[in-house]
């Protein structure tokens, strides 16, 4: 079975065979469906809601992509050799990316 280049990225991202990957992107959809459900307040009449934004769109691109960032930061996981040493850079990569995942998750509950 030929596997598309589309799934490939998906698998990629969600981190397939990359246990620390994969547990960073299930973090993440963690946080986005936790920013959704507790932190969005609907506004009542002319407000503004929405966490602050004026559309709800905003708001979902807001916890999209702000929760997407930590995660995005582990997967340069292997990628980089700042000092001299790839698996001291990669403690540095990973414990930043789920210091700020755990962050988020603090921020939102």
């Amino acid at each position: 079975m030929k596997v598309g280049r589309q799934t490939k990225v998906i698998f990629q991202i969600a981190g397939f065979g990359k246990p620390i990957i994969f547990l960073s992107f299930v973090w993440y959809l963690f946080n986005v469906v936790i920013h959704i459900n507790y932190g969005l307040d609907f506004p009542k009449g002319n407000e503004i809601g929405f966490g602050g934004f004026q559309y709800i769109e905003s708001y979902f691109m807001y916890s999209l992509f702000f929760t997407f960032i930590p995660h995005i930061l582990c997967m340069e996981k292997g990628k980089h050799n700042f000092l001299g040493n790839k698996y001291i850079t990669d403690a540095i990569i990973v414990s930043v990316s789920f210091a700020w995942h755990f962050a988020i998750s603090n921020a939102i509950l």
